[in-house]
């Protein structure tokens, strides 16, 4: 089955985004899980982590703690944060 993948607004007033991830074609309740991002932010490695928990069967999410006002940090977006 594939993965149903997405960018979500959520907070009061939307400030805030995460990373979204589950099986396509799931309307049951799953189990869900929290995944905590690194230093780098939801960056790919994390939203890989993040794929692989819905892929095993549970709604995966990882919220980006770096947002602000629901939008990414430039320099995590474009991949130039540094990391090696």
């Amino acid at each position: 089955m594939a993965l149903e993948t997405q960018w979500v607004h959520f907070g009061k007033n939307n400030e805030n985004i995460g990373y979204l991830a589950k099986m396509d074609r799931v309307d049951e309740n799953l189990p869900a899980v929290i995944v905590i991002q690194e230093i780098w932010g939801v960056d790919a490695h994390i939203q890989d982590i993040t794929n692989r928990f819905a892929q095993a069967g549970y709604l995966a999410f990882a919220p980006d703690l770096y947002a602000k006002d629901g939008e990414r940090i430039e320099e995590l977006r474009n991949g130039t944060s540094g990391r090696s």
